[in-house]
């Protein structure tokens, strides 16, 4: 009986192991070299640009290379700029956001590669793009001046002829700038997050104070804003937060719709 089960569990022991050693990571140079995507590109097939070059940075990621070479980032370049191609111009700014302008990121190209000037500028170019498509699938979000200008306000814009979203900074009683509604120069109303949001850019605690800029959209009656800032964490932490979130506005509700933030 004893002789049984020890058989029974070596096998089992080593039916365990056998899964273990087959999804082991292939780090040959042939397996997590930048894949040419040439063909896919000339007949606009993005999406399978992006499935053939996915498939390889997740390769190489599980390899983690000790040294990230010129062949890394270029595949990293190719990336963003198919995203960007299929329209998926969020997907291209998170992987930038780490490669390029960003000291505080292990992998930011300066910190590796700091004379590969042709790679610097593909990788600068294509944040470039990404940030100008994003804006350009935002630009109903607008910011037409108000009539009674609010002194010491970080922004204020109209959204009717006597009528404005006013954004007051930070003071000494609160920890996140407040967002009221005025009308003929004189406070209406305060607009507030949602009771169930804890998570958005005005709700958290740790970023609101980096709420800078407002803009608004109108849409069938309904208005959209939009929250953007960045700067330091606001309880003295290393982290840079950089906000951009978007908000319906539901009576004296802003329900977050969308958050584009990163924190570098």
């Amino acid at each position: 009986m004893t002789r049984r089960l020890t058989r029974y569990l070596l096998l089992f022991t080593i039916t365990l192991a056998l899964p273990i050693h087959a999804t082991e990571a292939n780090c040959s140079p042939q397996a997590i070299h930048r894949p040419l995507v040439n063909d896919f590109f000339s007949r606009g097939d993005y999406e399978g640009a992006i499935a053939r070059l996915e498939q390889a940075k997740q390769q190489q990621d599980a390899c983690r290379p000790e040294t990230l070479d010129a062949d890394w980032y270029w595949l990293r370049s190719d990336l963003s700029l198919a995203y960007l191609k299929a329209g998926r111009e969020q997907d291209c700014l998170v992987l930038l956001g780490r490669l390029i302008n960003n000291t505080a990121s292990f992998q930011d190209i300066r910190q590796n590669l700091e004379n590969e000037y042709r790679l610097h500028r593909a990788l600068e170019t294509n944040q470039q793009l990404c940030g100008a498509a994003h804006e350009k699938r935002l630009s109903a979000y607008r910011s037409p001046p108000c009539p009674q200008p609010v002194r010491g306000a970080l922004a204020s814009v109209a959204t009717a002829a006597d009528r404005c979203l006013v954004l007051l900074p930070v003071t000494e009683a609160e920890s996140c700038p407040k967002l009221e509604e005025w009308q003929h120069g004189k406070p209406l109303r305060q607009l507030s997050p949602s009771k169930d949001d804890i998570t958005s850019s005005l709700a958290d605690t740790s970023r609101c104070c980096s709420i800078q800029t407002l803009r608004v959209s109108k849409d069938n009656g309904q208005y959209r804003i939009r929250l953007q800032g960045e700067g330091r964490d606001c309880y003295g932490g290393t982290a840079y937060d950089l906000i951009d979130t978007l908000y319906l506005l539901k009576g004296n509700e802003l329900v977050p719709e969308q958050d584009f933030s990163g924190t570098r």
